[in-house]
């Protein structure tokens, strides 16, 4: 119920109940009360490309290979979760922006490695991210995720 067959990541349903206990109210003043947050979005590029071209199967292949890489991302701090086709979201900790750019050029050098080793396309990942502020994210999270999306395009 909460793990995408696929991939093996959490899937949207999870996603939507980790955000929610993230965002859990404070109990001494009644006020939400969100941790120092950092919430990445992921889309894959050329996917329909990559279906059209070279069928389902090598599609799948190709979501299967960017999880994997998400999930060795945030293995040791934060969570990945597909929430759509193509559509992979994160959220870890936040500390600096150092280590946000840090995570950002793992993911890239690891996909670099995986099409060095041979794939039917230049398998790569748009990523887009946003630091929870509780000054412009009055929504909470679910705002924070909304900047991350447009960062990405």
């Amino acid at each position: 119920m909460f793990t995408d067959e696929l991939t093996g990541l959490a899937n949207r349903t999870a996603f939507r109940e980790d955000l929610d206990k993230r965002m859990a109210l404070n109990q001494e003043t009644g006020a939400e009360r969100i941790l120092p947050t950092v919430v990445f979005m992921f889309d894959l590029n050329d996917l329909k490309k990559c279906n059209d071209t070279y069928g389902h199967d090598y599609g799948d292949q190709y979501i299967q290979m960017a999880a994997e890489a998400l999930k060795k991302l945030f293995s040791e701090e934060g969570k990945c979760y597909r929430i759509g086709g193509d559509e992979f979201c994160a959220w870890a900790p936040y500390t600096s922006p150092d280590l946000i750019e840090e995570k950002l050029r793992i993911l890239e050098q690891d996909m670099q490695e995986k099409n060095a080793k041979g794939f039917v396309v230049n398998a790569s990942i748009s990523a887009g991210y946003a630091i929870y502020e509780e000054s412009v994210d009055g929504g909470g999270l679910y705002s924070t995720i909304k900047r991350a999306d447009a960062m990405m395009y």
